[in-house]
């Protein structure tokens, strides 16, 4: 999964500056290029994670999507990595 948003990262013009996978959900911090869409990458992350997953990856419809400024980007990938304390049980196998 960290590789498909990388990837999808990297065709969209986003970089991804944190993320947290989980079982169930992930969280991803991600700069966009000023021309680039957070639609886009979103798309992208969703069907290269597909690909690489294979069948037994269903994703939601739809996401949620926030900005944030400068002063907090420091807290953002602070609680993007304490995801698996604040789930213990929805640790990825593998």
């Amino acid at each position: 999964m960290v590789k498909s948003m990388l990837n999808a990262a990297k065709r969209t013009r986003c970089l991804v500056l944190a993320q947290g996978v989980l079982s169930d959900h992930i969280h991803v911090l991600i700069r966009c290029a000023p021309d680039a869409t957070v639609s886009a990458f979103v798309r992208e992350a969703k069907s290269e994670s597909s690909r690489l997953v294979g069948k037994g990856l269903r994703w939601q419809r739809g996401y949620y999507a926030d900005s944030i400024s400068k002063t907090h980007l420091l807290s953002v990938r602070q609680y993007i990595a304490v995801q698996f304390k604040h789930h213990p049980d929805k640790i990825p196998r593998g």
